[in-house]
């Protein structure tokens, strides 16, 4: 994706706001965790992780060790 595509399709939190995270708060992750069992996994993709927000918020509740791997279409979106 070229980064003139990026500015035509913001990152979600331009477009949610506060909404996304009032959405995604801590007992619905904690919900979501535990019904998905990802304590029990070994290695996530996040595909279209953009900055890697969810992640972020889905790392804690993974076991230790386990290998979270991003991916995205547009480079200027990537932590490094």
């Amino acid at each position: 994706m070229s980064k003139s595509n990026s500015v035509l399709r913001p990152h979600s939190a331009d477009y949610f706001g506060e909404e996304r995270d009032y959405l995604w708060n801590q007992d619905y992750l904690d919900l979501l965790a535990s019904r998905l069992a990802l304590s029990s996994i070994t290695s996530l993709a996040d595909i279209g992780c953009g900055v890697g927000h969810w992640s972020a918020l889905l790392y804690p509740r993974l076991s230790a060790g386990t290998e979270l791997i991003g991916v995205d279409a547009d480079p200027d979106r990537l932590p490094l």
